[in-house]
């Protein structure tokens, strides 16, 4: 899953980056100091368009782990398998390999050696 930004804008603006002194001339006389309007109405534009991607892209988290939950390699144990386990952890259990993950891992490797 992407890195998700949370929290409040309004959060931020008490941080203490206002306070520290940057002694550094910014390229093309741009502004960017946090004490100036410049920067507080640059930051408002970057945190209002990262809140509202990710309220767009929050839209396909159900998708995101419906493919997740296909393309599982690992699957826990049944209770029955278990029991057999803690009995002789020697004794082989199921292991279970999903077509769509080799048939997945089949054409990436396909595409790969075609293309790259």
């Amino acid at each position: 899953m992407p890195y998700i930004v949370q929290g409040d804008s309004a959060e931020v603006r008490t941080a203490n980056y206002a306070r520290m002194n940057f002694d550094y001339d910014y390229p093309y006389e741009l502004d960017l100091d946090p004490k100036s309007k410049f920067h507080e109405k640059l930051r408002t534009k970057i945190w209002t368009r990262a809140s509202e991607s990710r309220k767009e892209i929050s839209k396909r988290f159900p998708s995101w782990n419906e493919i997740d939950k296909v393309l599982t390699t690992y699957i826990p144990l049944s209770e029955k398998e278990e029991k057999v386990k803690e009995k002789d952890s020697r004794k082989p259990v199921s292991i279970i390999f999903p077509y769509s993950y080799s048939n997945l891992e089949s054409l990436l490797t396909y595409m790969s050696l075609a293309f790259f």
